[in-house]
């Protein structure tokens, strides 16, 4: 993709396991655009956030990467220890899942955003770290600024530390921020403030983000592509609204067809039949032969290619064509 600001190209993850080897991720091409959300959705298990945590460089020692993620031509993969970090909190910042969690708690709030602010900037001076952390804060809808930076993260609600995450977030100034499902520890109605909020954001950050999440509809409603995994797996990609309107891969349309609806009360929710593929199973054919209701005899040969339909979108589904 010419105007890609994220390559990644024929990536898999493995660990050892006394089970044999466990293929997290099975070989993954796709792009993220500058300037662009890519939305990636998938059951748990899918190997969503892996794939968030191999491009933060946050896999662990214990898994080995193979192919190339590229971020401005640099694969990153490639970056030694010292090197990587020098890319993480600059070039890439991650709004992480849990928001009870990502803070350090025995900090002041005020210090973690003053370090991530003067990080970025090496020659701001401290009170000039503390008012562009107040400005975040501000800007993420948090009331009185000066006051929360003097507070400890136990004093935030959950909604409010998922608000300092996204602060944090921006004072890096990152040209690729990934948000890894930073609404799922949050009740609804706080769920529906930030998803606002990361809409009423996305004019204001210059850089790409990946948004990684379980609602369709969010992802409707923020992206502009969609990234659907299954199983390590990317089986279909394309523009959000097309992709979402009319799938081209049964798994897709098997997801869209289980969000919730205003069908009438009596009828039952829609759910997806079986589980999603153990990460030591080497099934043969398609990865999701055994629970789609279109396999046929051919799927079991070979896992497809994700193939071009016209219009940026892509599929890994040998009956594509017949059933879109």
């Amino acid at each position: 993709m010419p105007d890609a600001l994220l390559e990644i190209r024929d990536l898999k993850l493995t660990a050892a396991t006394d089970r044999g080897p466990a293929h997290i991720l099975r070989g993954i091409d796709l792009d993220v655009r500058r300037r662009s959300i890519l939305g990636i959705v998938g059951e748990s298990g899918s190997g969503k956030s892996s794939l968030a945590n191999v491009v933060i460089g946050l896999q662990g020692a214990a898994l080995r990467t193979q192919g190339t993620v590229s971020l401005n031509g640099v694969d990153l993969l490639a970056l030694n220890p010292a090197q990587m970090r020098n890319v993480r909190g600059r070039e890439i910042a991650m709004v992480f899942q849990d928001p009870m969690t990502a803070l350090n708690p025995v900090l002041r709030v005020g210090t973690q955003l003053v370090d991530v602010a003067r990080r970025r900037h090496s020659a701001l001076g401290k009170a000039d770290a503390a008012n562009l952390a107040a400005e975040a804060l501000a800007k993420v809808g948090l009331s009185d600024p000066q006051r929360r930076l003097r507070e400890y993260p136990h004093q935030f609600s959950g909604g409010m530390r998922q608000r300092a995450m996204i602060a944090m977030a921006l004072l890096a100034q990152p040209e690729l921020l990934i948000a890894d499902e930073p609404t799922t520890a949050l009740d609804a109605t706080i769920e529906a403030q930030i998803v606002d909020l990361l809409i009423r954001l996305r004019d204001e950050f210059s850089g790409s983000i990946v948004f990684i999440s379980h609602h369709l509809g969010t992802v409707a409603r923020l992206c502009d592509e969609v990234a659907v995994m299954y199983g390590g797996h990317l089986v279909e990609y394309g523009p959000v609204r097309q992709t979402l309107s009319s799938p081209l891969h049964p798994y897709t349309q098997a997801l869209v067809g289980c969000e919730v609806d205003e069908a009438a009360p009596d009828i039952p929710l829609k759910y997806i039949p079986g589980k999603v593929p153990d990460t030591t199973d080497q099934p043969q054919g398609c990865i999701f032969r055994a629970r789609c209701e279109y396999a046929i005899e051919a799927c079991a040969t070979k896992m497809p290619e994700l193939r071009n339909f016209g219009q940026d979108r892509r599929a890994a589904c040998i009956r594509a064509e017949e059933l879109s």
